[in-house]
């Protein structure tokens, strides 16, 4: 997966694949190569917020603990489509 092809997840198992992750995180962090992550808090409203952390090959000014925010719950896919009609 190249930086330029790097797709926006359909569910938050999606994002939180070492995978998806890698091939985001490396348009800013090249040569990154994350091996695990851990899913910690998440907090579901209309978006989703959810922590985890990385481990594998992380630069050092790349923190493990990170956060991702998006539309995946259903209240939140109901919310983005009515947004873009």
């Amino acid at each position: 997966m190249s930086a330029t092809s790097i797709s926006v997840p359909e569910t938050l198992g999606e994002l939180l694949t070492p995978e998806w992750l890698n091939g985001a995180l490396s348009t800013r962090y090249p040569g990154v190569r994350v091996t695990d992550v851990t899913p910690g808090p998440i907090v579901e409203r209309v978006s989703t917020n959810a922590r985890f952390k990385i481990e594998g090959d992380i630069p050092p000014e790349l923190p493990p603990a990170l956060c991702a925010k998006g539309y995946f719950s259903e209240a939140g896919r109901g919310s983005m489509a009515m947004n873009v009609e």
